[in-house]
């Protein structure tokens, strides 16, 4: 069982780079005005697939998100498309999209009480905005996401800064 928590940070940096790089993709492709999400099923297919970086991506937009499959990996997300920090994530997804890290990944060695715990930990850190209390759902810190992009440190203290 790994529990360097450097490495589930690594696996959340994935998650949240390759949304962007899939949002940024459709942006490009269909010329959006507006971000993917508030687009689907006007602008492009609600399902469908997509070119990016010469992989083909199959996705799916429903109900709050999308799920997009990229290299047998899973990445369901939710959004909330009035926030600066739209990306959604939760237990489940996060740990659907863990699991393709992880050679011979068992569940049952990541309960999903050892991923609230570090997810958890990423809110208390900053990679998480702040969450309503009693909420089970965690807003990625786009500026956390940019600097980490960047190679920038990142301090977490704009956590607390919540827009909804």
């Amino acid at each position: 069982m790994i529990t360097d928590v450097s490495f589930f940070e690594n696996v959340l940096f994935e998650y949240t780079d390759r949304i962007h790089i899939f949002n940024d993709s459709l942006v490009r492709k269909y010329k959006l005005k507006d971000i993917p999400y508030n687009e689907s099923g006007k602008s492009f297919p609600k399902i469908g697939e997509l070119y990016v970086e010469d992989k083909l991506i199959s996705y799916r937009f429903h109900g709050r998100g999308a799920t997009i499959f990229w290299d047998k990996a899973e990445i369901k997300f939710d959004i909330d498309a009035l926030s600066n920090h739209k990306i959604i994530t939760s237990s489940w997804p996060y740990l659907e999209f863990l699991s393709h890290f992880i050679d011979d990944f068992k569940e049952e060695e990541y309960p999903f009480s050892f991923i609230d715990q570090l997810l958890i930990g990423f809110e208390e850190r900053g990679l998480f905005m702040e969450r309503k209390i009693n909420e089970k759902v965690y807003h990625i810190n786009e500026a956390w996401y940019e600097h980490r992009k960047s190679g920038l440190a990142f301090s977490g203290d704009n956590k607390k800064e919540i827009d909804w």
